[in-house]
């Protein structure tokens, strides 16, 4: 079974307002100081485009709805499961996405 391991501040193309990132959400981090440390893994389930994901609702289909409030128009969306926060942050710079990791006393 292969994890991802995510770090926060990943970058975005549009901001989201006073809202949490989807990882730091998904890990139950509610400072929203945090920046460049590993806060914990998650299982990438699946990937899908925009197109495939956007339902027309509203009156006369004029509202725009994708699987989730952090999905962007004409971007890729990784569907995520099973997060499992470290119990504290690892300072951990210079990495965003997906990548392998080795911390001392990981399993």
């Amino acid at each position: 079974m292969e994890w991802a391991r995510v770090i926060s501040g990943e970058t975005r193309r549009r901001g989201v307002g006073p809202l949490l990132s989807p990882v730091k959400e998904a890990a139950r981090f509610q400072d929203r100081s945090l920046r460049g440390v590993l806060l914990g893994s998650v299982k990438v389930t699946g990937c899908h485009h925009a197109d495939d994901c956007l339902t027309e609702t509203g009156p006369n289909w004029s509202e725009l709805r994708y699987c989730s409030r952090f999905a962007e128009p004409d971007a890729w969306h990784w569907t995520l499961a099973d997060p499992e926060p470290l119990d504290e942050p690892i300072p951990m710079r210079g990495r965003q996405g997906l990548w392998r990791v080795e911390v001392e006393g990981a399993v």
